[in-house]
C-alpha cells in the first residue's frame, strides 16, 4: 500500500470511528444519551438506566456533558501516544457496555482531562 492508500484509509478509519464510538454522556430531560465525536446522539436510556434505544443521532445541548477521553489522544490517533489511544478505545467500549446495561458511568467521568 502506497502513502496515499494509507492517508485514505486512516482518513476513512478516523471518520468511521468518530460516528460509531461515544465521546461523552449527558442527560436532555428524562432521558441520559451517549453521544459521539461528532456530538450526534447514538444511544438514550432513561434515567433510571432502563428503556435503552438507538437514538436518532440529532445534536445534543453540551452545557452538562462528561467526556470518555481526551482529544490530545483520541480512539483514532495512529500517530504518537497510540498506547493512549487503546485506553481511548477500551474506555470508549466500556461506556457502551456499561451504558447499554444501565450501569453507570462516573468511572469513567472526567476521563477527557486525564
Amino acid at each position: 500500500m502506497n502513502t496515499i492508500d494509507e492517508i485514505r484509509l486512516r482518513s476513512r478509519e478516523t471518520r468511521a470511528m468518530r460516528k460509531m464510538l461515544p465521546y461523552g454522556w449527558t442527560t436532555e430531560g428524562t432521558a441520559e444519551v451517549l453521544f459521539n465525536r461528532d456530538y450526534e446522539v447514538m444511544l438514550a436510556r432513561d434515567l433510571d438506566g432502563t428503556n435503552v434505544r438507538k437514538a436518532d443521532g440529532h445534536v445534543v445541548d453540551m452545557e452538562n456533558a462528561h467526556w470518555i477521553f481526551n482529544d490530545g489522544n483520541p480512539p483514532w490517533h495512529f500517530e504518537g501516544n497510540t498506547a493512549e489511544a487503546r485506553r481511548s478505545r477500551i474506555r470508549c467500549e466500556k461506556a457502551v457496555m456499561w451504558f447499554a446495561s444501565g450501569g453507570s458511568l462516573e468511572g469513567l467521568e472526567n476521563a477527557k482531562e486525564s
